[in-house]
């Protein structure tokens, strides 16, 4: 059985997380109970508001955001997963990975931010540059100055961003967002398909 913790909570949201054998089993158990996978913003938001010693800052967790890898065309951040955008229990799909086709990188590309290969990989942003650096504001939108600041003051300097590499086919990957013990990473090169899925929902909806 997997059990739903809730642990944070921001404005009119709350959140929970379950530990999962994948994240298809962890995001049917949030489903099931009205949550869906957060989104990086929404995520940093329940940091700030609840704590660097919080569970929510203390336990890194898939977000709904992701990579799409396109050999000889590049690597996009993606607020439109594919592997979201299927249902659970469809074929074709390996946890946290997912190979893809044309319409689901049209589908991908529609709302994303092209990585420039110039950065390297892993590179990293300074977190007193949120603000400013335009993947940290994609990712954290508005948000990305006040989460940089709170970084900073946390005494995390850097935050760094890994990424796979390129394969022959194009394929899809989820973000992981890690704890604040690893520097508050952003990893999208796949690693473990379990771990820690996290879920959010506005407290209207809460019976």
């Amino acid at each position: 059985m997997t059990f739903l913790i809730k642990d944070a909570e921001y404005e009119n949201f709350v959140s929970a997380y379950v530990e999962a054998r994948d994240l298809d089993e962890g995001r049917s158990a949030l489903e099931s109970e009205g949550y869906q996978i957060i989104p990086l913003e929404q995520n940093a938001k329940l940091r700030v508001n609840n704590g660097g010693n919080s569970s929510i800052s203390r336990i890194g967790n898939w977000v709904s955001e992701g990579v799409i890898y396109v050999k000889g065309k590049g690597k996009f951040l993606t607020k439109k997963s594919p592997i979201l955008a299927r249902s659970p229990d469809q074929e074709g799909k390996n946890g946290n990975s997912l190979y893809i086709n044309e319409e689901q990188i049209e589908f991908s590309l529609k709302d994303s931010f092209q990585i420039s290969d110039k950065l390297g990989n892993p590179f990293s942003i300074p977190t007193k540059r949120f603000g400013e650096e335009e993947i940290a504001v994609f990712l954290f939108g508005d948000f990305a100055k006040d989460y940089g600041f709170f970084l900073k003051d946390a005494k995390i300097k850097n935050v760094p961003f890994w990424f796979a590499d390129f394969r022959d086919k194009p394929f899809a990957r989820l973000l992981w967002f890690d704890c604040m013990d690893e520097q508050s990473r952003i990893v999208g090169d796949g690693g473990s398909v379990g771990g820690f899925v996290r879920g959010i929902k506005t407290l209207d909806s809460v019976s």
